[in-house]
């Protein structure tokens, strides 16, 4: 399981995806996952140091993991 996997799997279990109203409103915002910093990521493009961070875009809200 990779690292966009475990988040989606915490968001899940944290209840972050709601159904119903909120449900219309979550198809017309872009739902995403943007790795902001990695230690272990295989792009060549990044700079490699310790941590994580990912901003996490669902249902027109935000929040930031990061450690």
């Amino acid at each position: 399981m990779n690292i966009r996997d475990s988040l989606l799997a915490a968001l899940i279990a944290f209840g972050v995806f709601t159904t119903g109203t909120a449900e219309s409103a979550a198809t017309e915002a872009k739902d995403q996952i943007t790795i902001l910093y990695d230690a272990f990521g295989t792009n060549d493009a990044m700079t490699k140091d310790w941590g994580f961070s990912a901003l996490v875009e669902i249902a027109g809200k935000r929040i930031l993991f990061y450690g």
